[in-house]
């Protein structure tokens, strides 16, 4: 959003982080503009004037929280040794951040015609990504070649879709379809130098979780 003052652009930002937090925790439906004013103790004026209704303040704020993701993805690949460590690591993070995301959630933003647009365009960005990191992890031999990688995405993407479709994160949880539909494609892509590797990662990943839960 343009116009702002550095002062607004802070005050939207707050207020972005805060609703995002409530729509994700507590479900679309439970949570009012009102409560989130209450919430910021700010007038409902003003967050009216900044967002408009509820729906454009979901819209902004998964927009912010897109772009943090996105923001986040790219420091992790930049420190990581390989694409397929930064593949494990990435995988890591989101999957800690699903475990604040209520089924809910993900049941009611599918009822906005706004909302699945954006993740339509959100699919449409990973994919790119995706055949990026495809490229690499092949230059690297890390994946074998005598696959159509063209072919996989799209059976990735319709897993995903059907997933959403389906609800089965109501049933298994998020964090479990997330693991159990990730690793298993990963893995199968993998040549022997790229299962050792991708290992290897994992390996790191619970061992830093192990220790942060002993502390």
């Amino acid at each position: 959003m343009t116009g702002l003052s550095k002062c607004q652009e802070e005050q939207r930002i707050r207020i972005l982080r805060y609703a995002m937090n409530e729509f994700t925790t507590k479900g679309i439906r439970h949570v009012k503009m009102d409560d989130v004013a209450a919430g910021l103790v700010m007038s409902k004026r003003t967050l009216y004037e900044l967002f408009g209704d509820k729906e454009n303040l979901l819209i902004e704020a998964l927009r912010f929280r897109s772009q943090q993701v996105r923001e986040e993805v790219i420091a992790i690949t930049q420190k990581s040794a390989n694409p397929l460590e930064a593949y494990v690591r990435i995988f890591n993070y989101k999957l800690d951040d699903l475990h604040t995301v209520n089924p809910v959630f993900l049941s009611e933003a599918q009822r906005y015609e706004s909302v699945k647009k954006m993740f339509d365009e959100e699919t449409e960005r990973r994919s790119q990504y995706a055949m990026q990191f495809v490229n690499a992890c092949r230059e690297a031999g890390l994946f074998r070649s005598d696959v159509n990688y063209a072919l996989m995405l799209r059976v990735f993407d319709i897993t995903g879709h059907a997933i959403m479709k389906e609800e089965l994160y109501r049933e298994f949880g998020l964090t479990d379809i997330m693991h159990t539909v990730n690793i298993t494609y990963i893995r199968g892509l993998c040549t022997p130098e790229g299962i050792t590797v991708l290992d290897e990662a994992l390996q790191r990943i619970n061992k830093k979780k192990r220790s942060r839960k002993n502390n």
